[in-house]
């Protein structure tokens, strides 16, 4: 597995983001065992930031995750997925599609055992 690296900012801005995401069928998805890849769009050091930003994407139709790293009092970064993947490469076509798509820069990432979904 490739190793997720740390956030680069704490702003709404996807694209200045480190962490992009995958759609996901449902919450679940995000930590399903069988779809273990989403593609990370954001990452933020504040909930509430990563649920807006959650919550345009799925206006645009995208199948968003908000996964939480961490202990929630502190410390924690949340980060926003797009979908559920069952291989790597099956996650580098849908960044390269949502980038096509939606101009959004994503990278793959791996379902770690400490992530919760969190919206």
């Amino acid at each position: 597995p490739e190793p997720e690296p740390e956030p680069a900012t704490e702003t709404a801005d996807a694209t200045q983001e480190a962490a992009p995401s995958a759609p996901a069928e449902d919450s679940a998805a995000a930590t399903d065992a069988d779809k273990p890849f989403s593609v990370q769009v954001g990452a933020f050091k504040v909930h509430e930031n990563a649920k807006q930003r959650a919550d345009e994407l799925r206006g645009e139709g995208l199948e968003v995750a908000v996964v939480v790293r961490g202990p929630e009092s502190e410390g924690a970064w949340y980060y926003v997925r797009i979908g559920g993947y069952a291989s790597l490469a099956a996650a580098r076509d849908a960044a390269a599609k949502i980038k096509a798509d939606h101009s959004l820069d994503g990278f793959p990432v791996r379902a770690e055992p400490n992530d919760r979904v969190v919206d």
